[in-house]
């Protein structure tokens, strides 16, 4: 279950050499260069991690380098952030990175923040005034509009304790988080430790894990298990939501996992080339995105270059927000909600982010507006209206709770009541479509199968106005649903119930359907109903009275299976037609010989029933299949009395699922 979460993730931003890292050793006493080139350059290159403990408040924070050449670091170190700390040199005020880092920061729905005036000790108080003045003009309008500004010092501690202060009133604010049920990190950092082998690092975004769990390796698609837990250097049971932790793996080479990916509750998360997002694109942007544009994609600690899909424009403007499509080069993962940043390849500048709307999408026709309306219900605050967009969107594909998760951004102790709700609401159905098969579908997406189908049938009977029923397996591929025709069924028996449809053993009808014979068709008709009530059992074929009445045998097949449909002939398989009399005598006339005799062969029934071979072993294997007689060996026998005969004319019972005759 959800649980109150005490621990969160501090992410530092700010332009190069404004202290940042100084700030982080005066906090906490770790020095988070922790790279020989670091150390030789005296500059961060790669993320640095910390612990700082503030009034019950674990924080684990994630130092970042400033330098634009390192921007994709940046953003890897703050895709998890839960607070930022803005770091703004007082010798040299507001520089590029600093209003970089900071619009990432908002591009990645960071909502609460402190910001840090450092290197006080080297300005007067006058100048520290303007710069408190620009840092001002900087942030209005963002989240850190309202923020707290400390003037702090790391050579003389001048606001460290102040800092800390402030931060954990932050942390008061974010207390409400839940740590939430399913695990997510991505991973950060991978090498090797002597005697223990693959060791991954990462900010916990979600969920905890345990020792001996097992995890899903993403994009890979592997599961591995967890062998030993650490959290800034020291060995736990358990990481959850807003810790740092370094995962020990059993199963993973460490030349194999790299940043970029994750890991989490198998079954929650999957690999994809192409998700669907709202994109906002920042006000300062250099020229228009185009359609077909190539981009920088950062998600999660993965970047990725992608083509964009724009499905309401041929370009945007700065300041704009539309529905794209991401084409990944490569795999990533994502969920909904989830915050990511694009930048351009070259010259590299951001240009804006968004959040995901589908994290395994299926490609939309550009200007698609309906898909794209029904899009909009995923970026919704009220978590039924999301679930009712995912499952709509799965149209007949099945899918677990898991995948609501992350397709609808909820919990999975939240899911059965949602569905439940859904239900009742009928915005989702249920249907049967087999003994092991139970199908959720949306509303919507029954109601076009539903529409379509009626329109297929209305088409057929329209074409073919002498044929009563369309066959269930020309229906399904006609549908494009050969591969789904036991929904087809489900669907059918639905309609069905209501009304909407007449299903029997030929296939399946509109109810207000009626076959429209012209005056030589109807007389042909007549001749084919007497000449099988004349010809007991030894019927015709259809080709023979095809001849026989100077007929087309399309025609007269029509007319036989018109026939059938009306309970006046029998169809008893293969090409073995009887008048609906002959069939009742068929079996009456069996039935009274076993009951005499006990067994019969199908020599006997033949004489029994004047008729050939040739006819007699369908007939018996007619009778065996309806549940009249049992085979044994050469022997027919009574198996049960047989049911009450359909009388000629009389309406015929429906039955469920429909399947098709072979009356040709």
């Amino acid at each position: 279950m959800s649980t109150q979460t005490h621990q969160f993730i501090l992410g530092t931003a700010g332009h190069i050499d404004h202290g940042k890292t100084a700030l982080v050793r005066a906090l906490t006493g770790t020095d988070t260069d922790r790279l020989p080139e670091e150390k030789r350059r005296g500059m961060t290159i790669d993320l640095g991690f910390a612990p700082l403990h503030v009034d019950g408040f674990d924080l684990g924070i994630v130092d970042v380098p400033g330098h634009e050449r390192f921007i994709r670091n940046m953003v890897a170190g703050a895709s998890a952030n839960d607070l930022a700390m803005l770091v703004v040199a007082a010798d040299d005020s507001v520089m590029p990175q600093t209003r970089e880092h900071l619009e990432i920061l908002r591009l990645l729905d960071i909502d609460q923040g402190v910001i840090v005036v450092t290197k006080c000790d080297l300005v007067t108080d006058e100048f520290l005034e303007l710069v408190d003045q620009e840092v001002r003009e900087l942030v209005s309008g963002t989240f850190l509009e309202l923020a707290p500004v400390v003037h702090a010092s790391a050579v003389t501690r001048r606001g460290i304790d102040e800092l800390r202060t402030v931060l954990a009133q932050l942390c008061r604010r974010v207390e409400s988080r839940p740590a939430g049920d399913l695990f997510r990190m991505a991973v950060d950092r991978c090498f090797v430790v002597q005697g223990r082998g693959t060791v991954v690092t990462g900010s916990v975004v979600s969920g905890s894990v345990r020792v001996g769990d097992e995890v899903h390796w993403l994009p890979p698609g592997k599961t591995v298990r967890v062998r030993h837990l650490e959290s800034h250097g020291t060995h736990v049971d358990q990481v959850e939501r807003g810790q740092r932790a370094a995962i020990h793996l059993h199963g993973v080479h460490h030349s194999e996992i790299v940043r970029g990916h994750e890991l989490a509750t198998p079954g929650f998360l999957q690999p994809t080339r192409l998700v669907t997002a709202r994109l906002r694109l920042s006000r300062t942007i250099p020229r228009p995105l185009k359609n077909r544009a190539t981009l920088r994609v950062h998600i999660g600690t993965a970047e990725c270059a992608a083509t964009v899909s724009l499905l309401t424009a041929n370009e945007m403007t700065g300041g704009e927000t539309g529905v794209v499509q991401l084409h990944m080069n490569g795999l990533v993962v994502a969920a909904c909600g989830q915050p990511f940043v694009v930048r351009t390849l070259s010259p590299v500048v951001t240009l804006g982010g968004g959040v995901i709307l589908e994290p395994t999408a299926a490609r939309i026709t550009r200007r698609n507006v309906d898909q794209v309306a029904d899009l909009e219900a995923l970026d919704s605050s009220d978590p039924a209206r999301r679930a009712a967009a995912a499952i709509q969107r799965y149209g007949t594909s099945k899918w677990s709770d898991l995948d609501l998760c992350r397709d609808a951004s909820l919990e999975p102790v939240d899911v059965p009541k949602i569905t439940r709700q859904l239900a009742d609401d009928r915005i989702v159905i249920h249907l049967n479509a087999g003994p092991k098969r139970q199908l959720r579908l949306h509303r919507d997406v029954a109601s076009k199968l539903e529409q379509r189908l009626t329109r297929t049938l209305t088409q057929f009977h329209k074409k073919h106005p002498l044929n009563v029923e369309l066959a269930l397996p020309v229906l399904a591929e006609q549908l494009y649903m050969a591969d789904d025709e036991p929904i087809l069924v489900a669907l059918i028996g639905r309609m069905a119930k209501t009304g909407r449809l007449t299903v029997s053993d030929g296939g399946v009808a509109l109810p207000q359907f009626a076959p429209k014979l012209s005056r030589a068709e109807q007389k042909t008709y007549d001749k084919v109903i007497e000449a099988y009530g004349a010809a007991g059992f030894q019927p015709p074929t259809a080709a023979d009275l095809a001849r026989k009445f100077n007929a087309g045998e399309a025609t007269v097949r029509q007319l036989i299976d018109l026939a059938i449909s009306r309970g006046l002939l029998k169809h008893l398989g293969g090409v073995l037609i009887l008048h609906a009399d002959w069939e009742q005598k068929l079996r009456q006339s069996v039935t009274e010989e076993l009951r005499r005799s006990g067994t019969a062969t199908v020599s006997r029934i033949k004489q029994v029933l004047d008729t050939s071979r040739r006819f007699a072993v369908p007939m018996c294997e007619y009778l065996d299949r309806i549940g009249c007689t049992s085979r044994r060996g050469d022997q027919r026998v009574l198996k049960n009395p047989p049911a009450e005969p359909v009388a000629a004319g009389a309406e015929r019972p429906r039955v469920e699922p429909p399947r098709p005759h072979a009356a040709k």
